[in-house]
């Protein structure tokens, strides 16, 4: 069974957790903040949550790494308008001492499709596709998609995991489950695409579906007639300078690439994707995801502000009453306001981004290890208060 399938069941049972825990903490300080219980008078605004301190996530990450052995080293990185700060703890192997921090390079998995979503929005607004184009319309000579009701798939279904195609294709053949996408090429893709019924009406539905959002970033590179990789790099990376961010690996980013390690802390192989690049395939250092970040909120001015605000622009239903799917970020609801977030993880690492709408203020986590313990438990926490200063 793939990583992500795992994640994502876990995935609605701890939103639930979170989400009363917020209930009940906000409930607990408007009643600490009234003048008595009995009393009738409106209790006081809830005060605004801070981020603890360094040395309090310092010692999470500890707790984390040493005791509960969640990965053998972890980042965090905060930005927000008070600036951003890095606390990193433990190593990248047991054979490599070196310490993880802020520009070491882990496997992001799905944080990926934020990358493949944000090139959709600006494209749309240089004029080069439009959000309801049939995803058809950019497909290569032979290859065709499923259609039901007499609906197409269109690219902002593929954007929005409502296309109705699966999370990851039933005919993988890697030689081994840990790398699941090794071999896939564009013949079986094509194959799978040809025979697969889809179970509702694209737009009608919610399901998860890696293959849509990796079959966008293939169109969409296509569409500009380049690669996945090459595109990515010539809108996103390059304007952001991001440059420990990529999916081919220079000398240098290569050398500050962490080893993965299975949930057992087992070494995992690195993930490889031949194609369905746009779904899973790149690397980043936290330094960099805050850059990332940073343009999302606007920190910094970009030719990609105007993208990145539009990713928001389109809510869908997703698979949890409290959240929206927007153009990569599911938006969760949350009594302290809404949060923009988005998981990864491949066979050795696993990775959180998430920011709060309302107080502009964005988190990354990146644990060499495939863990199962939930990162989004952790980020969301730090963001809306559940864990104190």
């Amino acid at each position: 069974m793939a990583p992500g399938t795992v994640d994502r069941r876990w995935r609605k049972g701890a939103r639930v957790f979170r989400f009363l825990t917020a209930v009940s903490l906000a409930a607990a300080l408007c009643l600490a903040s009234a003048p008595g219980m009995a009393s009738a008078r409106a209790p006081a605004a809830v005060r605004p949550w801070t981020i603890p301190s360094d040395a309090r996530i310092h010692a999470i990450l500890v707790d984390m790494v040493d005791r509960r052995h969640v990965a053998p080293g972890m980042v965090i990185g905060i930005i927000g308008p008070q600036g951003r700060r890095i606390i990193a703890y433990g190593r990248r192997d047991a054979n490599d001492p070196r310490p993880v921090d802020g520009d070491t390079l882990f496997e992001v998995g799905s944080i990926t499709k934020l990358f493949t979503a944000v090139l959709l929005t600006d494209m749309v607004q240089r004029g080069e596709v439009r959000l309801d184009d049939p995803a058809a319309a950019y497909l290569p000579p032979g290859m065709t998609l499923p259609t039901r009701g007499g609906q197409q798939i269109t690219l902002v279904d593929l954007a929005t995991h409502t296309s109705g195609l699966p999370d990851f294709p039933p005919n993988l053949a890697a030689k081994t489950p840990l790398n699941p996408f090794d071999g896939y090429d564009e013949q079986r893709l094509t194959a799978f695409l040809a025979s697969y019924r889809l179970p509702f009406t694209p737009g009608g539905g919610y399901a998860y579906s890696s293959v849509g959002a990796g079959l966008l970033g293939d169109l969409l590179a296509r569409r500009k007639g380049v690669s996945y990789e090459t595109l990515v790099r010539s809108r996103v990376l390059t304007p952001l300078g991001m440059a420990s961010t990529g999916i081919t690996l220079n000398p240098d980013q290569a050398r500050r690439l962490t080893p993965g390690h299975t949930r057992w802390l087992a070494p995992a192989p690195y993930w490889t994707l031949p194609v369905l690049s746009g779904a899973a395939a790149m690397r980043s250092s936290a330094s960099d995801m805050l850059t990332f970040l940073g343009a999302n909120l606007g920190c910094v001015r970009s030719p990609l502000n105007g993208p990145f605000a539009a990713m928001l622009d389109v809510r869908r239903r997703a698979d949890w009453v409290y959240d929206t799917q927007a153009i990569g970020w599911v938006v969760s609801r949350t009594p302290m306001g809404e949060i923009a977030q988005h998981e990864g993880m491949t066979s050795g690492c696993r990775a959180y981004i998430a920011y709060d709408l309302r107080r502009r203020t964005g988190i990354v986590i990146l644990a060499n290890a495939a863990t199962l313990v939930q990162l989004d438990d952790l980020g969301d926490s730090l963001l809306i208060g559940t864990i104190r200063p």
